[in-house]
């Protein structure tokens, strides 16, 4: 997370429960978005081990460094998940808290309030 310099938050548009996830409205993130997230997944309070097997994803975001080329991805699902790959041991799993999931929340419906 040190090298990403910008990301893009993608909303997914499928409304069904079959774990497809379609681009939807896309939003350039900003500094206070990146910081944020770095502190977030930093945080192991923010995580349990465990993980809840396949996931509906609300949420894509791509991570990328200075020369625009894709470092990370992360799927945020507000059913209790948040997977970065590649993996980053402070996420255990990607099960979240309690505590997780209230910041991620705050983190990502500063974007996205519907």
């Amino acid at each position: 997370m040190k090298e990403v310099r910008t990301a893009k938050i993608f909303k997914n548009l499928n409304k069904g429960e079959n774990g497809l996830f379609f681009k939807g409205k896309c939003f350039q993130a900003d500094s206070k978005f990146l910081d944020s997230f770095r502190s977030f997944t930093a945080d192991t309070s923010n995580f349990e081990w465990g993980e809840l097997g396949t996931i509906y994803t609300d949420f894509l975001i791509e991570f990328y460094d200075s020369n625009y080329v894709l470092i990370n991805k992360a799927r945020v699902s507000y059913d209790g998940m948040v997977l970065i790959s590649p993996e980053l041991g402070t996420t255990k799993w990607g099960l979240l808290s309690m505590k997780g999931d209230d910041k991620i929340r705050e983190i990502m419906n500063r974007y996205f309030s519907d």
